[in-house]
């Protein structure tokens, strides 16, 4: 065979081995198969969806996803969707929401809300796998949610008010139902002409424990009617405040006279609001009395509450009240102050600043009884005073980069810790005064003593 052949073979044969090498390049990716055989999904949730309702989401992103080759993948959710939602699990796409998290109707941005479902291959994944993303398009629809109590309202105890009935003061307090209570979608609160939602229970002697009242008014706060619906009955017209009639429904009316207070509800143009008149003791002493009502979303039909409103009902919200006839014992330290010396942290455990073991820094019993709430003055916390879930730490002050706060515990007693602490940025010789603050609740029942920290300089090599 001549030179000139061979070289035609040899050309032919070269052009066959790069043809063979495109094949084995560009035909395995052709038929390499996706992790999701779809890359769009399109569904719809309504807002008050919470994990249990993405159950269909769920079904359609798994039927979406090969399982014969889901093990090949690791899957990541886009930033957006990672602050809302998470697995169920590593190895399986399927969506929860994170802990306080839901799609808001009310918050324009959730109204159309895009997850992306990414999915990476393994180290170990064959050739013949290929990572794709899947797109899940939700568009969120409204609910008429019912209104909801605000937080300092919730609870055992709720808000609590103090009241000191001494000549000449006469506490009135006027409570507007905004205050209390918010609709999510923005309707005005109302409460009812005759205050049909409002218990009133009574004290005679305002630290009695227990939850055996003296006295007892009001309607039962479960009886509205048609059920789901959460509808109320038309109710009574609402008797003159202080009214004595006989008749079981006045008896029961929380607008009757009492002995610790008075409820009185009133419109106004947009909202509603309650007044409470608190009542003196014939004797110096303390009286308590609690309030649990709720409030309505929407507009009744010619000012009054029936079957035929389109309304919805709130939850229970409280109110505490300790109204206090003749003088108040005013709280007291005993010392012009207290000194702590900590070490600066050398990681991010928290530190004892005080008060030293068997010690305490509570002030004298108080003569009449009264709870104490204790908290810190000084200046605010930096950014960086966060507890184990990235919360700021309530009621925080500033040491520097540090910070310190009151940790409460069950029988009353409390420590002061603190965290961040650095002596190299502290100022001269490393101290910090703070003011502690102890309060009982009544006008002018305020006591204030400094404590002076000292952060020791630590040798953190």
């Amino acid at each position: 065979m001549g030179s000139g052949r061979r070289s035609l073979v040899n050309k032919h044969r070269f052009v066959q081995a790069i043809g063979v090498a495109i094949f084995c390049l560009f035909g395995w990716q052709a038929v390499a198969q996706n992790a999701f055989s779809t890359t769009a999904l399109t569904t719809s949730i309504d807002e008050t969806s919470d994990s249990g309702d993405l159950a269909d989401i769920n079904a359609r992103i798994v039927a979406a996803l090969d399982a014969n080759i889901q093990s090949n993948f690791t899957f990541k959710l886009d930033v957006r969707s990672a602050a809302k939602f998470e697995f169920v699990n590593a190895a399986t796409p399927a969506l929860t929401f994170k802990t306080g998290q839901k799609l808001d109707y009310e918050t324009p941005a959730d109204r159309s809300f895009r997850i992306i479902v990414t999915a990476e291959k393994t180290a170990a994944a064959p050739a013949t796998v290929s990572a794709n993303s899947l797109t899940i398009s939700l568009t969120v629809t409204n609910v008429d949610e019912r209104p909801e109590v605000l937080p300092e309202f919730q609870g055992d105890n709720g808000k609590v008010y103090y009241f000191q009935k001494q000549p000449p003061f006469t506490p009135v307090n006027t409570i507007f139902s905004g205050q209390v209570f918010k609709d999510p979608e923005g309707q005005p609160i109302r409460f009812k002409p005759c205050a049909d939602d409002f218990v009133v229970r009574e004290w005679d002697d305002g630290y009695a424990s227990g939850t055996s009242a003296d006295s007892t008014r009001g309607n039962p706060l479960t009886d509205v009617g048609t059920g789901d619906t959460l509808v109320a009955k038309h109710c009574a017209p609402a008797p003159e405040p202080g009214a004595t009639r006989s008749d079981a429904d006045s008896a029961n009316d929380p607008t009757r006279l009492g002995h610790v207070v008075n409820v009185q509800t009133l419109p106004t143009q947009n909202s509603s609001i309650f007044r409470l008149t608190t009542i003196e003791s014939d004797t110096a002493g303390t009286q308590r009395a609690q309030i649990k009502f709720r409030g309505w979303a929407g507009n009744p039909i010619a000012g009054t509450f029936s079957v035929e409103d389109n309304l919805t009902l709130s939850d229970e919200a409280t109110i505490t009240i300790y109204v206090k006839t003749g003088a108040n014992s005013i709280p007291s330290f005993g010392v012009t102050g207290w000194a702590a010396t900590v070490n600066e942290s050398i990681d991010d455990s928290i530190s004892d600043i005080g008060p030293p073991t068997g010690s305490s820094w509570a002030t004298s019993p108080e003569l009449d009884g009264d709870t104490l709430t204790y908290r810190l003055e000084g200046s605010p916390a930096p950014a960086t005073c966060v507890d184990a879930s990235q919360m700021a730490i309530e009621g925080a002050v500033g040491l520097g980069k540090g910070c310190a706060w009151i940790e409460m515990a069950d029988d009353g007693t409390f420590k002061i810790k603190g965290k961040n602490l650095d002596f190299e940025t502290a100022p001269a010789n490393g101290l910090y005064v703070i003011q502690l603050v102890a309060e009982d609740g009544y006008p002018g029942g305020v006591a204030r003593v400094p404590i002076n920290i000292t952060i020791r300089n630590v040798d953190e090599g």
